[in-house]
């Protein structure tokens, strides 16, 4: 998986709340721990708010940020679109008018995310990520990606890189975007996502 980038402030609050959360439980064990006169062995050592945050951010990371609860409050606005996807690409390289049937799988943390586009004759992945504002109606996930053909494609089809850009509705269902290669490719063409 590839870092990315989205154009909210979101993580930068997050990382203070997880701080504060951290310092505060350090806090709180150590005043117990006084209270209860309870020696911990040298060797055990109490917890480093330091190490606390990295458990916090950790599980936050990998599970948190999807609960509905902690989206609401902390405003998380970065959508959750991992999991696996079915539909359609149009190519010009077939003149718009034969739809080839494509898988989308997404594997997504709050930090981490990749794109894989498998078709009967190629999977692509992706190489980078964001997520930009289209205003009015939601986001966009713009990529860059490298597209690997099976052994069985067409001699005329290389390794290339290209673009893509999805649009997804606000229920998270269907996503739907464009996308360019470059170089010796030049194709181009659209495609249509629905959750499976």
């Amino acid at each position: 998986m590839h870092a990315y980038s989205h154009n909210h402030g979101e993580r930068v609050r997050v990382i203070l709340v997880i701080a504060f959360l951290s310092l505060i439980l350090v806090w709180a064990l150590h005043w117990v721990l006084l209270q209860t006169s309870v020696s911990i062995p040298w060797w055990f050592g109490t917890p480093s708010v330091l190490g606390t945050f990295a458990i916090f951010q950790t599980v936050f990371d990998r599970s948190l940020w999807k609960n509905q609860l902690i989206r609401h409050l902390l405003s998380i606005s970065v959508p959750t679109l991992q999991g696996r996807w079915k539909g359609k690409i149009v190519s010009s390289d077939s003149g718009h008018s034969n739809p080839i049937d494509a898988y989308l799988t997404i594997a997504q943390t709050w930090t981490q995310m990749a794109l894989s586009i498998e078709t009967s004759t190629s999977i692509s992945r992706t190489r980078m990520a964001a997520f930009l504002p289209d205003e009015p109606s939601g986001l966009s996930l713009v990529y860059e990606y490298l597209c690997e053909p099976k052994p069985h494609a067409m001699t005329t089809m290389h390794i290339h890189h290209g673009t893509g850009k999805l649009h997804f509705s606000l229920n998270q269902v269907d996503l739907e975007g464009s996308y360019y290669t470059g170089r010796d490719r030049l194709t181009f063409g659209s495609f249509s996502f629905s959750r499976i």
